[in-house]
């Protein structure tokens, strides 16, 4: 019971972090939808378990996997920050394909890796730090295709 309130909570914190992310319109009620379908059937789990129907149908989040969750939300924070950047990047005719962060032992963000198409590297460099509050040594920018 208890690894099942575990997996529970897990579920509820992904699935309110994947929400927040999403875009606004149809594909945001669709993926509500879907969230929603999966913690009704975690929910459910315990009840198709004393059935003798086997094991709960969703694997733990929570339970043996820390580092899978760790990977997961910094995945999910890499993609909403690409997105931020390639919406800064907009008006230069450039994108970014990637990003990656790295942190410090305090949780504070130390230093951005950027891949970006098109072109203004420098200026992109510039114009990133100065956005994310950081010093223009601590942002790394490099072209698509030349990584």
């Amino acid at each position: 019971m208890n690894g099942w309130i575990q997996r529970l909570l897990g579920l509820t914190i992904v699935a309110g972090a994947l929400e927040f992310l999403l875009p606004l319109g149809e594909l945001r009620r669709f993926s509500r939808m879907i969230l929603g379908m999966v913690l009704v059937f975690t929910m459910a789990s315990p009840l198709l378990s004393l059935r003798g129907l086997g094991p709960p149908a969703l694997p733990s989040l929570s339970r043996n996997q820390p580092q899978k969750q760790e990977d997961l939300v910094r995945r999910i924070f890499e993609l909403r920050l690409a997105g931020e950047l390639t919406e800064l990047l907009e008006g230069r005719d450039a994108s970014c394909r990637e990003a990656k962060a790295h942190w410090n032992s305090q949780g504070q963000l130390e230093r951005v890796e950027a891949t970006i198409a098109g072109g203004g590297l420098e200026d992109a460099r510039e114009l990133i730090a100065k956005h994310l509050g950081l010093d223009r040594v601590r942002v790394s920018v490099v072209e698509e295709g030349t990584e």
